[in-house]
């Protein structure tokens, strides 16, 4: 099956979307949706997942958490 990312209106759809908007994986986008810090930008009704992309990416921006690498070279 091919996933595709669907963009409209600003919004993003699901964990492939939200990896696709952070330029991450899936694994890390979970991890990024389990945290909280893009809560406000996030709304689900139950399997299906919808993402405001440009609050998403404010909120990840302002956070002091650092996504990515655990040890930076």
């Amino acid at each position: 099956r091919q996933r595709q990312m669907c963009i409209r209106e600003g919004y993003v759809y699901g964990l492939f979307g939200i990896s696709k908007l952070f330029g991450c994986s899936q694994a890390t986008a979970q991890r990024i949706k389990s945290s909280g810090v893009i809560d406000a930008a996030i709304s689900q009704n139950g399997k299906i997942i919808v993402v405001d992309a440009d609050l998403a990416l404010d909120l990840l921006r302002v956070s002091n958490k650092k996504w990515g690498r655990k040890y930076s070279k």
